[in-house]
């Protein structure tokens, strides 16, 4: 065969390879995308100075949700219904409620703290109440209302998701709704905020909340790529999108329409979040494709003034457990692992050279 032909023929085969390689590429990224782990590729930046390992120790305990407050951390062990306080090297002080007549009722979801004591939302009984530091019963407040998660605003206002069934949309039982709570003075009411108008939006928008010393609260989607900002009357600030931006769950309705679910491959995005006057820390559980390394969390954070992205930062796993629950203090981050260990992450001198926007 003359070496022209032979020339040819090498360069079809060779582009024949190359479509085959394309075409099959282009078939796995497409079924990647079917599956639901993310809109499209998404670029971090990680910051490797911004945090220190400082120590850690263990506890062993189902522990919900975690805070920081005069030096201590407060625990919600939940099938304990005790709110559990440990000095900041893992020693347990005591536990909240103590012998109280009324401990019974509480089965503790959420909860805050401050200098009056631990204020405790019971969604069972569709109930808020404060106990003091010296376990004294300050108060209690019910309301008709189905709680979804609540956070606290300031003092005795709370914001709480709820169910709409005032829309027009009769047939959808799962529209969201927000009501500001005083259950101090036994007064709430509801509140409009300029969210997505989805069908089953109290799944496709089910979240959490978190707070700053600047009195902004954080409410943050669970399966979904968007947060939104409020300040301490309620008032609606801002709403952005994660540097994910994962597109809001797909839900799976029966025939009839009663049974709904989150489709399985509508992935977990942002677990746990706290924040300080400067940023907002979530804990993501997702990885962008061209991550390669599987021993780490990422959290990802934002300026608390516009929610832009700031930069990531990486939480490895830490004797063989993944970081779960995130809780920050004035100079660094405690990460819950698992069931068993707490540790303490440190800022560095670097994380001041950051400038707030």
């Amino acid at each position: 065969m003359p070496k022209s032909k032979q020339s040819n023929t090498k360069i079809i085969l060779f582009s024949f390879l190359i479509s085959i390689i394309m075409v099959t590429a282009l078939f796995i990224n497409m079924n990647h995308l079917k599956k639901g782990q993310q809109s499209k590729l998404f670029e971090r930046k990680f910051n490797y100075g911004f945090l220190q390992f400082d120590r850690g120790f263990e506890f062993q305990g189902s522990v919900s949700e975690t805070k920081y407050f005069d030096q201590k951390l407060y625990l919600n062990e939940f099938k304990k219904r005790k709110i559990t306080i440990l000095d900041t090297l893992g020693n347990v002080l005591y536990r909240l409620p103590k012998t109280l007549e009324k401990e019974a009722i509480f089965k503790i979801y959420d909860f805050d703290i401050d200098e009056r004591g631990v204020y405790i939302v019971d969604f069972d009984r569709k109930m808020f109440a404060l106990v003091g530091h010296r376990n004294t019963f300050e108060y209690s407040y019910s309301i008709s209302k189905t709680i979804g998660r609540a956070g606290r605003l300031k003092e005795d206002l709370f914001i709480i998701n709820t169910f709409d069934r005032t829309r027009a949309d009769t047939t959808d039982r799962f529209n969201i709704a927000f009501m500001l709570v005083d259950p101090k003075n036994k007064v709430n009411r509801m509140v409009n905020y300029p969210l997505p108008k989805v069908r089953h939006s109290s799944m496709k928008l089910s979240g959490f909340y978190t707070r700053n010393n600047n009195q902004k609260t954080f409410y943050i989607c669970y399966k979904a790529g968007l947060f939104f900002c409020i300040n301490q009357n309620g008032e609606f600030l801002y709403q952005e999108e994660t540097i994910d931006k994962t597109p809001l769950p797909k839900i799976i309705e029966s025939a009839v329409g009663m049974n709904i679910k989150y489709d399985p491959h509508s992935p977990f995005v942002n677990r746990s979040a706290g924040a300080d006057d400067k940023y907002l820390y979530i804990l993501s559980h997702l990885h962008s494709p061209n991550e390669k390394r599987a021993d780490y969390r990422a959290v990802d954070v934002y300026r608390v003034g516009d929610g832009s992205y700031a930069f990531s930062i990486k939480i490895h796993d830490y004797k063989g457990e993944k970081a779960y629950i995130l809780t920050v203090t004035p100079k660094g981050l405690y990460i819950r692992y698992g069931e068993s260990y707490f540790v303490y992450y440190k800022f560095t001198s670097q994380s001041n050279l950051f400038s707030l926007k």
